[in-house]
């Protein structure tokens, strides 16, 4: 009998790829005529979610070169949005192509320790909840891998306490079953209803 295999850690640069990929999707499916609607996102209607999800991948690639990251704060215009997204993720992956970035330190903002991987773990977290927050607002389905959608979920669940007394961005945990399909945990977990 051959002895097992320990399974490696998941990459964390191809689920916040996969995630990306979702979300372009997600981002393709958006009319102009659904900008003005409200989200689950209390802070966002439709445009200032892909607004704020499109500054996401820029960031996530200046902080793995190690450059200063300021949110946009000019509307990207819809026709453009696609494009944007793109060259983010060519970006993403052309800075993170290095193993070494994964055990690098990158200081967040609310993870002052964190390294590379946490990053990618919090970032695919980020995009897969602002694009299912897309998705509901809009209408559409997104078609996540399952192991994408874990990953996001265990990061958050690590990285964010139950008690929000702190963190005024998230509401309090909205209880799931335990076996409940992990983008409702996630959701949940995040403060939103599923």
């Amino acid at each position: 009998m051959a002895p097992k295999r320990n399974p490696q850690p998941p990459d964390p640069r191809s689920h916040f790829s996969s995630a990306m990929a979702t979300a372009a999707e997600v981002l393709s499916g958006v009319r102009e005529d659904q900008l003005d609607l409200p989200t689950p996102c209390p802070d966002f209607d439709v445009k200032g979610l892909v607004n704020h999800l499109l500054n996401g991948p820029h960031a996530v690639a200046a902080m793995g070169s190690g450059a200063e990251f300021a949110e946009r704060a000019e509307a990207i215009p819809h026709d453009q949005w696609r494009a944007d997204w793109d060259t983010s993720a060519a970006a993403v992956r052309d800075v993170w192509a290095d193993d070494a970035l994964l055990s690098k330190h990158v200081p967040l903002p609310w993870n002052p320790e964190a390294s590379g991987e946490d990053l990618l773990g919090d970032f695919t977290c980020e995009v897969v909840l602002h694009t299912w927050d897309l998705a509901q607002a809009t209408g559409q389905w997104a078609d996540w891998k399952p192991e994408v959608v874990e990953y996001a979920f265990r990061a958050l669940h690590e990285g964010l306490p139950e008690d929000r007394a702190q963190i005024p961005a998230f509401g309090d945990v909205v209880p799931v079953p335990d076996d409940a399909p992990y983008i409702d945990q996630l959701i949940g977990w995040s403060g939103r209803k599923p």
